[in-house]
């Protein structure tokens, strides 16, 4: 063994650093659909035994990686010069957030009570529509709302897959419907984050106006019919 190559290897018995942004960049990198004890262990070099002494199991240790995703995540500011920009910003982070972490979306929808960072997260939202001038009733529906929608449509129809498969459809049927598929051809030639923006922006803007006029609260007789 050459001095050089015996330099670039740790001491012998020397065990490897395992902490907690080690894991969840081990994580990431395998997507949290993907996530393993074993699979974490391998990119870190340790054993399986060695990282369960840092998560005690699987589920811990998806959650783990779910929680540093949502961290590294940055919602909009509240300096956005009103509420309709700060929803519009919300829905495109979230787009991205999804589009880039598979797996994301399951963990945000069950809002897993193991874990406080997703809902700490999404609070900062809210107060920030406070702070842009809704109640905090307005805040959390609007939030939520907006939340929800860019969230299943990233999640449902983002991936590439789904992309190839609509391609495929909108082919074979070109010829035979005149007008169900004008919306998919100008999609295409636009681009999805046109799309989405566009979409997201309608969705926000009538939410807005419904609240003046239709009060969602049990009991305020307007959130029926």
């Amino acid at each position: 063994m050459t001095t050089t190559e015996a330099g670039r290897r740790p001491g012998r018995g020397r065990p490897r650093v395992v902490t907690r942004e080690a894991i969840i960049e081990a994580g990431i990198a395998l997507t949290l659909d993907e996530v393993t004890v074993q699979g974490v262990a391998e990119i870190l070099g340790v054993s399986r035994v060695a990282l369960y002494k840092h998560v005690p199991s699987q589920d811990a240790l998806r959650l783990l990686v779910a929680e540093g995703i949502l961290e590294r995540w940055s919602p909009p500011a509240d300096t956005e010069e009103s509420a309709e920009a700060f929803l519009l910003s919300l829905a495109v982070s979230l787009r991205a957030l999804v589009s880039g972490h598979p797996g994301i979306a399951g963990y945000l929808s069950r809002l897993q009570l193991g874990s406080r960072v997703s809902m700490a997260r999404f609070e900062e939202t809210h107060l920030g529509l406070v702070r842009l001038g809704l109640e905090p009733w307005q805040a959390s529906w609007m939030a939520s709302t907006v939340a929800q929608q860019a969230i299943g449509v990233t999640s449902v129809f983002g991936s590439e897959d789904s992309r190839a498969h609509r391609e495929g459809v909108l082919a074979a049927m070109a010829e035979e419907f005149s007008v169900f598929p004008i919306k998919h051809v100008h999609a295409r030639e636009l681009g999805d984050d046109a799309v989405f923006r566009w979409t997201m922006r309608g969705l926000v803007r009538g939410c807005l106006a419904q609240l003046r006029d239709d009060d969602p609260r049990p009991g305020s007789g307007r959130a029926e019919g």
